[in-house]
């Protein structure tokens, strides 16, 4: 969600209702077989105003079809009257297909394909989408969309390259414009392989680190030095005078009329880990994420195995 829309995005993994009532409830086989990927459907896109409820009435599409299961972040773009949302997108869903255990229990399973997802830019304009504009015009400032008949087509655009997922951010930024990112590749055979990932949102400049090729992490969690430390949205008023809410354009020229906080990256990653040699104990270590440096560790003599989602809780 950003501050003013709440964007649900649909992806043709369609539920076959009769396989689930014959084989699901009977023979409790897993919800994957349950599936089917339809690629000739495109992904589609509805952008729904918070304050009234009401979806949008324009019809956007991706361009090409993708698979997801984690939204990075969404943010609005006032001055182009843009919404930017980041996802990690596979090619398909063959990433499920890697979690049975029969795949679990080799050593290939995790260098599969499935595994290698990319951070795919989309940019839905919310100007500019009425049938007077030539087909094949972009629509976009920030990014691709181009109108077909009464249908707005987004193309995605490469942020980061295939081989990195579980995204994560400073939280302060959830739904609001900010620069950088981190993620893990856990063992997918890309330029990210077995590294703790850095990835600026603006430039595509990434900076990785890593603690070995025995080492494999799980989601990264970020802590944040400071409790504003992310561009703040200010009020919105009349500025105008017409009756619509907008909000004042800084002085220093910068999009949605805020400041952009160059300590957004002000703190430390806790990143888990685990040593694939028998033997060997696992750590969580503590990087300084903005030069992603190692500043500590702590050692377990238990397992951590790589995990999708972690928490933290402050003393």
């Amino acid at each position: 969600m950003s501050e003013n829309y709440a964007i649900f995005v649909e992806q043709p993994h369609i539920l076959n209702v009769g396989r689930y009532i014959a084989n699901g409830l009977v023979r409790n086989e897993a919800y994957r077989l349950w599936l089917e990927w339809h690629p000739e459907y495109p992904n589609r896109f509805y952008v729904i105003n918070k304050r009234t409820g009401k979806i949008l009435n324009t019809e956007f599409i991706s361009a090409k079809v993708f698979y997801f299961i984690h939204i990075i972040n969404c943010y609005e773009d006032d001055d182009n009257q843009e919404l930017i949302l980041d996802i990690s997108t596979y090619d398909d869903p063959s990433i499920l297909d890697n979690q049975f255990l029969k795949k679990l229990r080799t050593e290939c399973s995790f260098y599969d394909s499935g595994f290698q997802a990319s951070i795919q830019r989309f940019v839905i304009p919310l100007k500019n989408v009425d049938t007077g504009i030539p087909e094949g015009t972009n629509l976009n400032i920030n990014g691709y969309a181009t109108r077909k008949d009464k249908t707005i087509i987004i193309h995605g655009e490469e942020i980061a390259g295939k081989g990195l997922e579980m995204i994560t951010l400073n939280n302060l930024c959830i739904g609001r414009p900010y620069i950088f990112a981190y993620g893990t590749s856990l063992t997918a055979q890309s330029e990210f392989t077995k590294s703790v990932v850095k990835v600026n949102m603006e430039t595509k400049q990434t900076l990785l680190w890593s603690a070995g090729e025995s080492m494999i992490f799980g989601e990264v969690m970020f802590i944040p030095l400071k409790r504003e430390a992310c561009r703040s949205f200010p009020e919105m008023t009349d500025i105008n005078n017409n009756g619509k809410l907008g909000r004042q354009r800084s002085e220093t020229g910068n999009n949605n009329g805020v400041e952009f906080d160059r300590d957004e990256d002000e703190g430390y990653l806790i990143v888990p880990s685990m040593d694939i040699r028998k033997g060997y104990p696992d750590y969580m270590f503590f990087l300084n994420a903005k030069t992603m440096e190692e500043v500590g560790r702590v050692t377990f003599n238990m397992r951590i195995p790589p995990a999708f989602h972690g928490h933290f809780l402050s003393a």
